[in-house]
């Protein structure tokens, strides 16, 4: 009996399905787009496993009647037209991830998945209406079973219903699949990267979007043949032998249709969707997937977790007067919502600064929500918010944060400082100290502005007895040194022509944070250092334990941020400094 012979397989696939069904029903949060299409897909494919159990059991009472032969066949052919809906949505999904991930955002809000998902359900009841008028319970009289078969009043109108099926479960979500797949492997070739790590990533994500269309391919183009095999046969032989071959490969070929139903929680939600999520979330930089890099911040939200009102998430700790505040008055997390997305087209225009200023002036407090109660992940963020980084925009968020400028009043207290710091400096013995005059030596070549506070930051880490290679990256081959880069945590990179004079200048300064280049065209390492100095707060990051007193000093004596609280050696540099006991 072709249902047993099903059971296995159909137990398997509504253990699958049933547990994803679950996850997302205790899932918190509200459901992304990839997570709405996912769950109707597991929908759609365990109630076409629950089919098998069901038909299992008329059978062995001989139950069945036309009644119950209509909501089998119903099950059947709308839960499998469905299935193939929602697998072609999840493709489109990933087209826009990873060929549009900017400029089609508002296509995969979850109003659209949900608007999407209602459509697929639909059309998966009106295309088989057909089976609920012809699909009947006939007694075979010679075998002394009752079978559930179509009785059409014609051929062209079985003919009619197979072209249409076919066309709308197979054919057309093919050639849509097929397109998304070509498209998100044109995106993957095309790429360049130079890292190993980064080639791997995008090596199992080019897999993996092949492995979804050749397994959707292998599964329903026998069934597909054998249809059409069947219908042309049926009206013009006689020949039992080959019509009971025929019957055997439909049977074959509907056993790979319903193992991909089974299989489909595996290829899709266990491996696809999370790799895929890692590879769009990086699209835009050319480094390794976040989870290969360890995360800056402190603390991770836990998965699911609602989201809590300012009084209940952790208290300012670097003088941030604006650390968490309410949203503004009649505004709520899904208006926010709505202004984030149109900020990702606002930020692609020229000559645009005051509309981008004032969104994201508007939505300061929902992405400070975001920050700290989500700590995402920094490719991630940056592709939720882009328009945060630029340079004035960094400025902008600082001073909301904290209401001091940034980078005017970095310069202005490391150029106030620069002499007597320079002069403290000096009286440092030791390996410090020699490391320290190498540094300063650096200005008899070139005593520009920029050079000078340069050296004065990298000699205040040396006297910290931090290294300031732990900051600051110096290249003079990108290429060669890409993959330090995307190893790079947190840290400024600079690069310089090979055999460049001091008084040439650097080719380009730059930020890193978890591997992802954020921002570029820094003009010199002062500058950088100031506005790393304002994404930390910004992105609510930690201090890196290997240069917790160069930024302590930062904060407290140059940017005069809590300076009432010292360790020690940030105290003894103070106390030098303004008192000028050295």
């Amino acid at each position: 009996m072709m249902e047993v012979t099903f059971l296995p397989i159909s137990v398997l696939g509504i253990i699958l399905n049933l547990f994803v069904l679950v996850v997302f029903c205790l899932h918190k949060k509200a459901c992304t787009a990839p997570e709405i299409y996912l769950s109707n897909l597991a929908a759609a494919d365990f109630l076409l496993m629950c089919r098998f159990p069901f038909e299992v059991l008329v059978l062995a009472n001989d139950y069945m009647s036309s009644a119950i032969c209509k909501l089998i066949s119903t099950i059947i052919y709308m839960n499998t037209s469905c299935s193939c809906g929602f697998l072609v949505l999840v493709s489109i999904d990933h087209y826009l991830a990873l060929v549009h991930p900017l400029s089609h955002e508002r296509l995969r809000r979850p109003i659209c998945a949900k608007l999407g998902c209602v459509l697929v359900w639909t059309l998966g009841f009106l295309l088989n209406v057909d089976v609920i008028v012809y699909f009947k319970a006939v007694r075979d009289p010679e075998n002394n079973v009752t079978e559930c078969s179509s009785v059409y009043p014609s051929r062209s109108h079985d003919v009619l219903f197979s072209v249409l099926y076919s066309t709308f479960t197979f054919f057309l979500p093919l050639c849509i699949m097929s397109f998304c797949t070509v498209s998100i492997l044109h995106v993957l070739r095309n790429r360049v990267t130079e890292s190993s790590n980064t080639q791997k990533v995008e090596h199992r994500a080019t897999t993996l979007v092949l492995a979804v269309l050749l397994v959707f391919v292998i599964c329903w183009l026998p069934g597909q043949i054998a249809r059409v095999l069947h219908l042309f046969l049926l009206y013009t032989t006689k020949d039992e032998c080959l019509v009971k071959l025929l019957r055997l490969i439909r049977v074959f070929s509907f056993f790979l249709g319903i193992f991909n139903n089974a299989l489909n929680p595996i290829l899709y939600v266990f491996l696809s969707a999370e790799k895929l999520r890692n590879y769009s979330s990086s699209a835009e930089h050319k480094q390794q997937p976040q989870d290969t890099l360890p995360h800056i911040q402190q603390t991770q939200r836990k998965q699911g977790a609602p989201r809590t009102s300012p009084n209940q998430v952790k208290k300012p700790r670097r003088a941030e007067v604006n650390y968490c505040p309410d949203y503004p008055t009649g505004q709520s997390q899904e208006s926010l919502e709505e202004d984030r997305v149109a900020l990702l087209s606002e930020v692609t225009k020229r000559n645009n600064q005051q509309v981008v200023k004032e969104k994201m002036e508007k939505t300061f407090a929902y992405r400070r929500h975001e920050v700290i109660e989500d700590r995402p992940f920094i490719g991630e963020f940056k592709k939720r918010w882009p328009a945060l980084f630029f340079e004035h925009e960094v400025e902008a968020e600082f001073k909301r944060i904290t209401t001091a400028p940034l980078r005017s009043k970095f310069m202005q207290q490391l150029d106030h400082h620069s002499a007597k710091l320079m002069t403290i400096f000096k009286r440092k013995g030791g390996a410090a100290g020699r490391k320290i005059r190498n540094i300063m030596a650096d200005l008899a070549k070139n005593d520009a502005i920029e050079m000078r506070r340069a050296c004065v930051l990298k000699a205040l880490m040396v006297y910290l007895n931090e290294d300031p290679e732990d900051l600051i990256k110096e290249y003079t081959d990108v290429e060669d040194n890409q993959e330090a880069m995307d190893q790079t945590v947190l840290g400024i990179f600079a690069i310089k022509r090979d055999g460049a004079e001091l008084t040439d200048g650097l080719e380009d300064v730059g930020i890193i944070i978890e591997g992802v280049e954020v921002l570029h065209e820094l003009d010199n390492i002062a500058n950088a250092v100031a506005i790393l100095f304002g994404l930390m707060y910004s992105l609510d990051l930690s201090y890196p334990t290997n240069l917790t007193y160069t930024f302590e000093v930062l904060q407290k004596l140059v940017m005069e941020l809590d300076g009432k609280k010292l360790s020690t050696k940030a105290q003894v540099l103070k106390n030098k400094l303004f008192e000028g006991t050295f």
